[in-house]
């Protein structure tokens, strides 16, 4: 599988998503940035990539305490569980891939 472009990306004003070194991502058709959907889905796009590792880090660093202490402090809440859960299919879904079937 091809590896995406690293991050940090960026908006551009005119091209639209860019590579630290300028390589275009993805160019967007937007009218103007103060009233535009295309203008906002572009910043949550970027943000969304340049913060991708940190959060499935951060997931993962925490399903790991939770795994480690999960029986002692919560014991059998079913809140606990669904949270487990929800972290383990957040991770799944980070680490996915979009085109596999």
């Amino acid at each position: 599988m091809t590896k995406h472009t690293p991050t940090p990306w960026k908006m551009d004003e005119l091209t639209g998503i860019l590579s630290d070194n300028g390589t275009v991502i993805a160019t967007t058709k937007r009218k103007n940035r103060n009233n535009d959907p295309a203008w906002a889905n572009q910043r949550f796009i970027v943000r969304a990539a340049n913060s991708h590792y940190d959060l499935l880090k951060a997931c993962k660093e925490a399903l790991t305490i939770i795994d480690l202490t999960s029986s002692a402090v919560f014991g059998n809440s079913e809140t606990f569980k669904a949270t487990i859960k929800h972290l383990k299919e957040a991770i799944k879904n980070a680490e996915s891939d979009p085109h596999a079937l």
